[in-house]
């Protein structure tokens, strides 16, 4: 769920939840991990058009799916600084990325606070608690993009393995472990 525009720093809340800051209800993902880590199941990626920040539009005119037959099933790991995608939704994230950006993928940009919010909005399906009720997480460029040096660096990548949920995909969210849900 989205948290109010009004937090400009974060909570730390032990033992509950605290809701009074939440614009949206809470949803849970599944988690399928075998380990002590969390575990989530990507269904679907898609590029939002640019300039929607945080938000998820309910438009789907406004999402481009990255079409990718492959089931992948990260790891939530907030001591991970940045995101790691599976390898297999590469090549067609890339040529979504091509259809919404000038800018690319992968490369340090130099460009304008302007500029950086002009890039897309990545949305993630997470598979929800039951199999009618996934989730959509926006991961805005503020997040996977990092100031360097009068530059932006990508803090986002794709991998061999199964791919992580960093810290960055999880910030500006509240992300609650809750074992009974």
């Amino acid at each position: 769920f989205e948290a109010s525009t009004e937090v400009t720093r974060g909570f730390l809340i032990l033992g509950s939840v605290n809701s009074t800051h939440h614009k949206t209800p809470v949803v849970y993902a599944r988690d399928i991990g075998t380990s002590s880590f969390y575990q989530v199941r990507i269904n679907k990626i898609f590029l939002q058009a640019p300039g929607s920040g945080m938000s998820v539009v309910s438009q789907t005119d406004f999402l481009h799916p990255v079409e990718a037959a492959i089931a992948s099933t990260p790891i939530l790991d907030s001591g991970t600084t940045c995101t790691y995608l599976n390898l297999g939704f590469r090549q067609a994230f890339l040529e979504a990325w091509e259809q919404l950006t000038d800018h690319p993928f992968g490369s340090i940009l130099r460009i304008s606070e302007e500029q950086l919010s002009e890039l897309p909005t990545i949305v993630l399906q997470l598979e929800g608690e039951s199999s009618d009720n996934d989730i959509l997480v926006a991961f805005p460029p503020t997040r996977y993009m990092t100031p360097w040096e009068g530059t932006y660096e990508f803090c986002l990548d794709f991998e061999s393995g199964s791919g992580v949920l960093g810290n960055n995909f999880m910030a500006g969210h509240d992300v609650l472990h809750d074992l009974e849900n």
